[in-house]
């Protein structure tokens, strides 16, 4: 006979939001902020909370949320598994925003980091002082 093995015991700190996990729930759009996930599964939004910043980390456990890998698994409630999903659609357009603001050349990071873009730097255009001197 084979058993299955058993998941731990949950332990008394997954039993509530982290702070980490409360100011994360409050940077979401009300929309998206999986407020049924944290009542019944505090753990699982510590968990994306602490995942968030990465956009590759995050995708995954939202994914693996979504989807039974396992086989058998009851899955969640039809309201919870809505939120996820919300979550993981709105999670994948931020990551797309960002993926376009790089394409382009003016995401806000590469800005705050480059007072000035070497395509658009003033001496390769022209020669200021050729052009001054016609004034």
């Amino acid at each position: 006979m084979t058993s299955t093995p058993r998941r731990a015991a949950a332990q008394p700190t997954q039993a509530y939001l982290s702070s980490l996990a409360q100011a994360w729930l409050e940077t979401l759009p009300p929309a998206v902020a999986p407020r049924k996930l944290a009542a019944s599964f505090p753990r699982l939004v510590n968990r994306i909370a602490l995942c968030w910043r990465d956009a590759a980390l995050a995708g995954m456990l939202l994914d693996d949320l979504l989807m039974d890998r396992r086989g058998g698994r009851r899955g969640f409630a039809p309201d919870i598994a809505a939120e996820l999903l919300r979550l993981r659609e709105w999670q994948a357009m931020r990551v797309d925003a960002d993926a376009d603001d790089r394409d382009s050349g003016w995401d806000s990071r590469s800005m705050a980091i480059n007072d000035r873009d070497s395509r658009f730097d003033r001496d390769s255009r022209f020669d200021h002082d050729s052009t001054l001197s016609r004034f």
